[in-house]
């Protein structure tokens, strides 16, 4: 990670810390064991890392598909392709309109940041 990646990781990071971005979806049931809520909120808080990665690269980088937003972050491409709904329905970022190959030669969405 370059400086500038880990600013922006430390800026996300308060923000997500004092409630300004909403990653407080958790998947549990209710009647579950505690163990059940403890694995759920272990999996809230992978997931608001990866968004919170994916996020800088692309504000880094560009406009990206989700593989190449993976290559830059270190996941597989399906697992940004779990968070990018996410990150849509917290207007962080939207489908640029732009499609791109993928390296299965598929047409893929280009991600951007939103503006703020």
């Amino acid at each position: 990670m370059t400086a500038t990646d880990l600013a922006l990781a430390k800026a996300l990071e308060s923000k997500i810390k004092g409630g300004v971005m909403d990653f407080q979806h958790t998947h549990s049931r209710a009647d579950g064991p505690d163990t059940s809520a403890d694995a759920a909120l272990a999996a809230r808080d992978l997931a608001e890392a990866q968004k919170a990665r994916i996020l800088i690269a692309i504000k880094n980088h560009g406009p990206m598909t989700s593989h190449e937003i993976a290559r830059h972050v270190n996941l597989h491409a399906h697992q940004v392709g779990k968070r990018t709904p996410d990150l849509v329905a917290d207007r962080l970022i939207e489908d640029s309109g732009a499609r791109r190959l993928t390296p299965s030669g598929r047409m893929a969405t280009v991600w951007r940041a939103v503006k703020p």
